[in-house]
């Protein structure tokens, strides 16, 4: 089956993202010394509060733009 064709539910799909976050801040803990990887976790995680943003918008939860901490 071609994974394009595969829709995840956007309620499920966030609850991943959430998942997603939790998993990668101890990670930018871990990383707090070294620049380069923290960016990249720290990106990583921006890239996923935007996707979550975009979903609270569809269900008119969020007006606006949330920023990663």
């Amino acid at each position: 089956m071609n994974q394009e064709n595969l829709q995840i539910p956007a309620p499920t799909r966030a609850a991943d993202l959430l998942e997603q976050i939790e998993r990668i801040n101890p990670l930018i803990t871990l990383n707090a010394a070294d620049p380069f990887a923290r960016d990249q976790y720290l990106r990583r995680k921006q890239e996923f509060v935007d996707e979550l943003s975009a979903i609270l918008r569809e269900y008119e939860l969020l007006d606006g733009e949330l920023r990663a901490a």
